[in-house]
């Protein structure tokens, strides 16, 4: 050993101590990059669980036409799984009184009607008898014809006489 080789063996090996690892980068995992849900397919799970769509099916729709595990939709879409039939029926809700209560809306009476009877117990027929005088004009000069029309005020006789 030469007398230069016997010097720097020391500093070398104090250099070693002293040096900082050098970390290697990361290897890639062989397959699909990570799954990252989008604005749209959150919109799709809530709509799907709130229509009664399964875990499997709505896994299937998710990214079609390849879709995604099950438990890939349970883990980016817990939320929107539990909440959606809530929130969709919420958005329903709040479109049908905007309409019901839209008096140029085509359909405003209609929506009326199925939210008087679906959220406040009313129902076709008030339960009581109804009666409306009714005129109806003549035709050719006649004289008009009234009369007095009763809903639900039944005669028992009136309906023997008749059989």
């Amino acid at each position: 050993m030469t007398q230069r080789q016997g010097k720097s063996a020391p500093k070398a090996a104090a250099k070693a101590a002293t040096a900082v690892p050098v970390k290697k980068p990361a290897r890639k995992k062989p397959g699909p990059p990570p799954f990252e849900p989008t604005a749209e397919q959150r919109q799709l799970v809530m709509l799907a669980a709130a229509i009664g769509m399964t875990h499997e099916q709505i896994a299937k729709q998710v990214n079609y036409p390849t879709g995604i595990h099950p438990e890939t939709l349970r883990k980016h879409f817990p939320e929107e799984l539990a909440q959606g039939p809530e929130r969709v029926g919420l958005m329903v809700a709040r479109n049908l009184v905007a309409i019901a209560s839209d008096k140029t809306h085509k359909a405003s009476h209609i929506a009326a009607m199925f939210y008087l009877k679906a959220r406040r117990g009313w129902r076709d027929g008030h339960g009581g008898p109804v009666s409306a005088e009714v005129e109806v004009p003549g035709k050719g000069g006649d004289a008009p014809v009234r009369f007095t029309l009763k809903i639900g005020d039944r005669d028992p006789k009136a309906d023997e006489s008749v059989a």
